[in-house]
């Protein structure tokens, strides 16, 4: 709170209302680590296509085209010449914490022994791949090295799985909640401003924030006293909260700190400006 103006006629007191830091870190770490996660893991969903030509009786052309970002971006497409060899492949492994994963994945080989994997991006939970997908797509291309046919297409779509979705809502739940409690933070950014005039006798009350303006009017009859309200923090450290009562019916809060001396300075030039009290209240005992 600060004293913008104080002279025999008008007291102007105006706070300004900024960032809470314990909100905006609060609402930074809660709300930008899962965003951070749900890109990575959005970014990993996709299609891979995969299209195959019979050129000539043992010669079989390949490409493989891979969709990231849900099908939003190609990421590459790469041409594999001269398949000859197509081979499921399941390597289970154990990850830094000792658990076991499993590791599902596509093998294409040509006749100078270069390999290209088809495979997912991540694990979840533990498994990398659709194996029942993956074996069926093996298991077709193998028949159509194998046969006669001219052309071979297949899909392998990992997007829309219930994995995918209860893993996308409940970093969603994260998301929301801590982007909320920042935007809020940001909202309220602004300023209250007390304009106690003796001329009209009046209070009056502005509130300026980015969503709206509020002004309110107040006697200054209705205003018998000036608290200092003791309260007590988590830790048990004493908080001073210096405020003005309107009546009954309404209080404004002016300022709110642990140091005494300052709260009791502004709150003794007010009391004598309106010729009223102080009066202190101790918190409650429990």
């Amino acid at each position: 709170m600060k004293i913008i103006s104080h002279d025999s006629r008008q007291l102007i007191l105006e706070t300004k209302k900024g960032f809470n830091p314990f909100f905006l870190i609060w609402g930074l770490f809660f709300g930008g680590i899962p965003l951070f996660i749900f890109t990575a893991f959005f970014a990993g969903l996709g299609v891979i296509n995969i299209n195959c030509e019979r050129v000539e009786i043992n010669y079989i052309n390949c490409q493989v085209e891979r969709i990231k970002f849900a099908g939003l971006k190609i990421e590459n497409l790469q041409n594999f010449n001269n398949l000859t060899k197509v081979k499921f492949q399941q390597i289970e492994d154990r990850d830094s914490d000792g658990e076991r994963t499993i590791d599902n994945k596509i093998m294409l080989e040509n006749k100078y022994g270069e390999q290209l994997l088809i495979e997912d991006a991540m694990f979840i939970n533990g498994v990398k791949g659709n194996e029942g997908e993956l074996r069926l797509i093996t298991s077709q291309m193998q028949n159509f090295l194998n046969g006669n046919q001219t052309y071979f297409t297949a899909s392998y779509d990992n997007r829309w799985r219930w994995a995918n979705i209860i893993i996308f809502l409940f970093l969603s739940v994260f998301i929301f909640i801590g982007f909320t409690v920042l935007i809020a933070d940001i909202v309220s950014i602004g300023y209250e401003k007390f304009i106690f005039n003796k001329s009209s006798y009046k209070l009056n009350f502005e509130k300026v924030n980015l969503l709206k303006k509020q002004n309110e009017t107040h006697s200054l009859k209705q205003i018998n006293s000036i608290i200092i309200q003791v309260e007590k923090d988590s830790d048990g450290d004493k908080v001073y909260a210096l405020i003005i009562p309107i009546g009954n019916k309404k209080e404004y809060q002016l300022d709110r700190n642990y140091q005494l001396e300052m709260i009791q300075a502004n709150a003794d030039e007010i009391a004598n400006f309106l010729n009223v009290q102080v009066i202190t209240k101790l918190p409650h005992k429990r």
